[in-house]
C-alpha cells in the first residue's frame, strides 16, 4: 500500500518536472546572445566600451552584433587578431571591419557571419 504523503507530493510534483527542465534549457540560449557593437562611431574592436557588455569579444563561440546603432557608415579596426564563432551584421548603414584577422571558431556546429535586412541594406565589409 502506497504512503499517503508520497502519493499527493508525486501527484502535485511530477507533472511540473518536465515543464521546470524546458524552462530552464530555453532560458539558457537568452543569456549567450553574445556581444553588440554600441557606439555610433568609428572605434577599435579592443576597446571594451564601445561593446554590450563591456569586455573586447574574442573567444570561440563568441558571438557579435553590428546592429542599427550607427547613423552613418562606421569603421571597427580589428587592432589586433581575434576570434569568434559568429558575426551578424543588421544596418542600413555600411559597416567595415578592417586591419587584422578576424577568425570564425565554434566548438561545435558552423562558424557564420549573417546579413540580416531587417534595419536596413548595409553593405559591410570584412578586410584585412
Amino acid at each position: 500500500m502506497e504512503n499517503r504523503a508520497w502519493s499527493l507530493w508525486r501527484s502535485r510534483c511530477r507533472p511540473i518536472g518536465a515543464p521546470v527542465i524546458l524552462a530552464f534549457i530555453l532560458m539558457v540560449p537568452c543569456s549567450l546572445k553574445g556581444q553588440i557593437w554600441n557606439v555610433d562611431a568609428n572605434g577599435n574592436w579592443t576597446t571594451a566600451a564601445n561593446w554590450s557588455p563591456a569586455t573586447d569579444p574574442n573567444g570561440v563561440n563568441v558571438a557579435v552584433t553590428f546592429g542599427n546603432v550607427i547613423t552613418a557608415n562606421r569603421t571597427v579596426t580589428l587592432n589586433a587578431n581575434r576570434t569568434v564563432g559568429s558575426v551578424t551584421f543588421n544596418d542600413n548603414n555600411n559597416y567595415l571591419l578592417q586591419n587584422n584577422t578576424l577568425t570564425l571558431d565554434v566548438s561545435a556546429g558552423s562558424a557564420a557571419i549573417t546579413v540580416n535586412n531587417s534595419n536596413g541594406d548595409g553593405a559591410h565589409t570584412i578586410t584585412n
